[in-house]
């Protein structure tokens, strides 16, 4: 997996965003490297697990049931946080809070800031697709950034806060 401060300097030499987002982007990601870089065991993953992988049913409209898990074309032996990186951000506090109950991942203590940290790795390496009609959400990197806007806009659990974009570690203001 390509580093996403190296993405960040190829997107911005690209002409993808400014070298202010650039210089902004890099610093969150230096706040979340720490936590980050240390190694994990690795597991079996799925690494793939976005929305149109995941076969459920929901009769009339009641209670939706989980089914399957599709598509294991992708399927690896690494970080389990890539399966929540894969899914749409909103979905990862809920599937973190599963993790915990079951069979918590890997390094559980540095799992948000991993997540996030391949939120944006995986945005900014399918970023060059650009427009991409007909494809999944999870092959759309605009769909994606504007699902980890939404994630950020409407955050409220405290373990995701922490590692916000907004924060005065990486603004450089006081919040």
């Amino acid at each position: 997996m390509t580093d996403p401060r190296d993405l960040v300097e190829r997107r911005a030499g690209e002409g993808w965003f400014t070298a202010t987002e650039a210089g902004w982007l890099l610093r969150w990601l230096e706040r979340l490297a720490p936590a980050v870089l240390e190694p994990v065991p690795r597991r079996f993953v799925h690494a793939d697990t976005q929305p149109t992988n995941v076969m459920v049913n929901a009769p009339d409209g009641c209670v939706v049931t989980y089914r399957a898990l599709i598509d294991w074309g992708c399927a690896q032996w690494g970080d389990d946080a890539v399966d929540v990186a894969c899914a749409p951000l909103r979905a990862a506090p809920f599937l973190l809070e599963g993790h915990r109950e079951v069979a918590p991942l890997m390094g559980d203590e540095t799992a948000e800031a991993r997540v996030l940290w391949m939120t944006c790795q995986i945005t900014l390496d399918t970023l060059p697709r650009g427009a991409v009609p007909g494809l999944s959400w999870g092959e759309n990197p605009v769909a994606r950034l504007i699902e980890t806007m939404r994630f950020f806009a409407e955050a409220s659990v405290d373990r995701w806060r922490h590692w916000a974009l907004w924060g005065p570690e990486v603004t450089g203001a006081a919040r």
